[in-house]
Formats: C-alpha cells, structure tokens, sequence
C-alpha cells in the first residue's frame, strides 16, 4: 500500500505540473493573439495546410530538404525566406532533378553561386544539399520514393492517444536510423527530422533554438550547461516535443500552428513580425 500511495503522489504532482505548463502556453497563445499583426493569420493558414502530403514527389522532397538546410543553423529566416521568394534555389539546383543535384559537386556550386546565397551562412550546406539528393536516389532503389517508404512505417500522422505518441516515438527512432544508414545529411539527425516531418504534416515540431528557449521559459525544462549559452541534447529536445504533442491532444490544437506561437514567444528574427513590438516589452 505504501508503494502504491507513493506513485500515486508522484502521479498527482506531475499532473499538476504538467497543468501549470499547459496553462502557461494557453497565456502564450492569448498574449500572441492579443498583439498579433496580419501576418499571423497568413501564417496560421499556411501551417494549417501543412497535412499529410502524400502526393508529393521526391524532387518536391528534394526542395523541402534544400530549403530546411538553408534556414538551419540559425541562419536568418528572413534572409533565408528572400533567397527562396527569389528563386535562386531553383537555379542552383537545377530544378531539384534529383539526378542532376546528385552529380553536382561543391566547389562548382561555390565558386559559381556562393556570393548570391551566402545568407543561409554556412558554404558546407551545400554538400549536405547534394548529399540529399544521393540518399533520396539510395532509397529509391528500395522503394519507389521516399513517401513510400514513411508511408510503409508505422509512424503515425496524428496524434489521437498517448498511445499514439509512444508509437511515433517508437516508429521516429526506425526512420532516424534507417536515414543514418543512407547517410542523409542533416536529416538523420532529430532536430531536423522533426522540421521535415512537420511540414510533411506530421504532428511534431522543430526543437530549434527559439522553441529550446520557449520551452525554457515555460518551464518544461532547465537549461543545460553551465555556459551562458544554454545546451540542449535530444533526450531534452524529444521531451519539449512530447510535451507540445501531450498539449495539443488535450487542448486538440493544431502542433504546426502552435509551432509558429512558441517561435514567435521564443524570439526568432522570422516570427517577430507576426506580432507588435509591444509583445516583448
């Protein structure tokens, strides 16, 4: 009996805990709409549009992932986002054939193109790009393109039940590792694994620095280290991520649209324009 009521009170006060950080993100959510710009409902329509996309090809993968390595590694999104408008990705990788990105090397693309895309921060992004092309091609030759093959994991696309939550973590950890194995650039890692999944419509977000220091601020966990600079390892950024998926199932809030708020209370430059200036005084 002792046992039992012990578990009992760690269950009771992990509940309330875990009420008191919901309760902390519904403030977030209301203090975001309170001084929201127009911009906001432009992006809350496109997040919401982020649903499973099935149909599309791996050349169209291919894009994603160019495009998510261009705003990675805390290069500035609004630069980034520019680059993309202007169409200067399209050029780069001829079309995203994704033969042809597969046969481009580095120095060419440097030498050529690095003055016109240098926003995105880091030259090595290029090799990872036409490394994503080579893995995509690798996974081809299993299965007919990459959507079938997530198509015939069992990772689920939304969320309906803890359980449903333990299996995507289960089914996250097969794709990660299958992607290692293909050596695919930056998207065998969680972090940005969890941005492409999430805008293939997946219910997961991106655990990048601006939701890192959200996630802080709320109270969902301490930063690590003992720098200046808090660190986060995956064990920290799956459990923000678990979180954020145990709130929008009770609250059945859409995970891509929250992703967007958590950006915006976390100071990225990109979503500091969806709100007033007033919001951060």
């Amino acid at each position: 009996m002792l046992v039992n009521r012990k578990k009992e009170i760690g269950n009771a006060g992990h509940y309330t805990q875990q009420s008191i950080i919901f309760d902390r993100i519904d403030a977030v959510i209301n203090k975001v709409n309170a001084h929201q710009t127009p911009a906001l409902a432009v992006d809350i329509a496109a997040r919401s549009k982020w649903n499973p996309a099935l149909g599309l090809s791996d050349s169209e993968i291919l894009k994603k992932c160019i495009e998510l390595i261009a705003y990675s590694q805390q290069a500035q999104a609004l630069r980034v986002t520019e680059l993309i408008n202007n169409g200067v990705f399209d050029k780069v990788f001829l079309g995203y054939n994704i033969e042809a990105v597969a046969n481009l090397h580095y120095e060419q693309l440097y030498n050529q193109f690095w003055n016109q895309i240098r926003a995105m921060r880091f030259p090595q992004k290029l090799e990872a790009m036409i490394g994503c092309a080579q893995a995509l091609l690798q996974i081809k030759k299993e299965y007919s393109s990459f959507l079938t093959y997530l198509g015939a994991t069992k990772i689920p696309v939304e969320l309906h039940s803890q359980s449903d939550i333990d299996l995507f973590w289960k089914e996250f950890n097969i794709v990660q590792q299958y992607l290692q194995q293909k050596q695919m650039p930056f998207f065998n890692n969680l972090t940005s694994l969890c941005h492409l999944l999430m805008t293939l419509g997946y219910a997961c977000i991106k655990p990048d620095s601006a939701v890192m220091g959200a996630a802080v601020k709320l109270g969902i966990i301490s930063p690590g280290g003992k720098s200046r600079k808090p660190t986060f390892n995956d064990t920290k950024r799956k459990e923000v991520i678990k979180t954020i998926q145990l709130y929008c199932l009770s609250r059945k809030f859409n995970i891509r649209v929250l992703d967007g708020y958590l950006l915006i209370y976390g100071g990225q430059t990109g979503a500091k324009e969806l709100v007033s200036p007033k919001f951060y005084w």
